[in-house]
């Protein structure tokens, strides 16, 4: 299987420029990737076969950016998401271009579903939430830098802190998000800084646990403001009670993603060590906690199950 994959990204260098509808070169460099893994012979969601000699090849569709293939039904429910999330062409009918070949080379059905899997999110997940997920953009990013001739691959840790910036600010350029991820990738690289951030993080974590009484693992308003004037006195920082339950009302709206009535330890982390204006002036906190990246990114693996 292995050794095929290697055969399909060659096939795909080699077209370097775009290929017709119906092209017979293109008809062979998909054949070669359906016989190369089983995996990309059956739609990638709810399993009908894909068959390039299909009459009309009305049956075999792909997700460009998501590397999969796909049937024409479930291509209509991945066109619903939009192109960011998922972008369809089918395999004859349409023309491809080099590095959209490169994407379908690179990626692949069982990539993908293995790749969902290791990040909690099994295959049997419903299209419109498996692939508007974070580790679903954290996908996309890697699967671009691998299609383009030449460029690094992020690690999986700045790829998936990109693409949950992606999903903060509602941004789904996907050039963009990698390029985030490189420079996520420039700022993490210091063992040392890395080792910092950690320790903070561990330490949130546990006044995180003292200051949840009633065990719900969230913290509501008033868990919250007894945590956070600890940890705002600790950075130099005074707010009286009052001020900062205020001030936390707007911060529970904004942090609290999943509209529970309570922040989870990584929303509580993104409100700390957020990235840009808007998390700053959700709580106010003082200019000088430093790369905020690296401590998200080790907020993100505590929070990690």
């Amino acid at each position: 299987m292995l050794k095929s994959h290697r055969r399909g990204m060659a096939s795909a260098a080699a077209m370097t420029v775009s290929s017709p509808a119906g092209a017979p070169k293109l008809r062979a460099f998909f054949q070669e990737l359906l016989d190369a893994d089983e995996a990309n012979q059956h739609c990638i969601d709810c399993g009908t076969g894909i068959d390039v000699e299909m009459a009309d090849g009305w049956g075999q569709w792909a997700s460009v950016n998501n590397g999969c293939y796909l049937c024409i039904q479930c291509t209509g429910r991945h066109r619903g998401l939009g192109v960011h999330h998922s972008f369809c062409r089918s395999l004859m009918q349409d023309g491809w271009k080099a590095n959209q070949c490169r994407s379908m080379a690179a990626g692949g059905n069982r990539a993908l579903t293995v790749f969902l899997q290791a990040q909690g999110i099994p295959a049997s997940t419903p299209i419109e939430q498996k692939y508007t997920s974070g580790p679903s953009v954290a996908y996309r990013i890697l699967l671009m830098a691998k299609a383009q001739e030449g460029e690094a691959v992020p690690s999986l840790d700045t790829a998936l802190l990109a693409a949950w910036e992606a999903l903060s600010s509602n941004c789904f350029d996907m050039g963009s998000a990698l390029h985030r991820a490189h420079t996520l990738e420039e700022l993490t690289s210091s063992a040392e800084t890395i080792a910092l951030a950690e320790a903070e993080v561990v330490k949130l974590s546990k006044a995180f646990a003292e200051a949840d009484k009633d065990g719900s693992g969230g913290l509501d308003v008033g868990e919250l403001t007894v945590l956070l004037q600890g940890y705002m006195a600790d950075h130099g920082v005074s707010r009286s009670k009052k001020v900062l339950e205020k001030e936390l009302a707007g911060a529970m709206a904004a942090g609290d993603t999943d509209r529970d009535g309570e922040l989870q330890f990584y929303e509580l982390a993104r409100l700390l060590y957020g990235h840009g204006e808007e998390d700053e002036r959700v709580l106010k906190l003082p200019g000088h906690l430093l790369l905020p990246e690296v401590r998200l990114a080790a907020a993100r693996r505590a929070a990690a199950p």
